[in-house]
């Protein structure tokens, strides 16, 4: 056993680390300013609207940071830590899907044929995740006032989808390796 800690401690040091609060509050700060930095930076000052798919993904940044935030009060315990994984992870899955279908929006609106009226960005209310009326209770962040894909920011040649799908392809790293080792330890410790 000794050599098994010694050869993966990294590992151990990690899943340790899932046990204090401030892994927890640190993932869910992150996610939880990226939310802010869209509303405040991009919306305010930049004056970009945001659509359908904007609102959605600032959902799924606000639920990662929910889930984590539940389990940072109290990251011992098994249910709480389940809870943490598979709704963050649920969150990161529905918001790299939200940010690709966006990224897909703004290619389509390349193409010389391109109809907005056939766009697939709704100008309906956005219709959230448990009927939540996230648009109602927070209109600031949450009422779609642009349309999808007339998105003109970028920076080093990549745009906001991209970037988003990149962020949520790092939380969802980060979560992975995590889980690996959280559950490394916990069948260790029953070996």
């Amino acid at each position: 056993m000794a050599q098994i800690s010694q050869k993966h401690s990294w590992w151990l040091t990690v899943a340790k680390w899932q046990d204090q609060r401030w892994l927890w509050i640190l993932g869910g700060s992150i996610a939880l300013a990226l939310e802010l930095i869209a509303v405040f930076y991009f919306q305010e000052y930049l004056g970009q609207r945001p659509c359908e798919m904007c609102v959605y993904i600032r959902f799924a940044m606000i639920a990662i940071a929910v889930f984590a935030f539940i389990t940072a009060f109290y990251p011992k315990n098994i249910l709480l830590k389940l809870i943490g994984y598979i709704g963050a992870f649920g969150a990161i899955v529905k918001g790299f899907l939200w940010s690709l279908n966006l990224e897909m929006i703004t290619l389509d609106r390349l193409r010389p044929d391109y109809n907005p009226f056939t766009s697939s960005c709704s100008i309906n209310e956005a219709s959230f995740p448990f009927g939540l009326p996230m648009h109602k209770w927070l209109p600031s962040h949450f009422m779609q006032t642009g349309i999808c894909g007339e998105d003109s920011w970028s920076l080093w040649g990549l745009n906001m989808a991209e970037y988003m799908m990149i962020i949520f392809s790092l939380f969802a790293l980060v979560l992975g390796i995590m889980m690996i080792c959280w559950l490394s330890r916990l069948f260790l410790k029953k070996a």
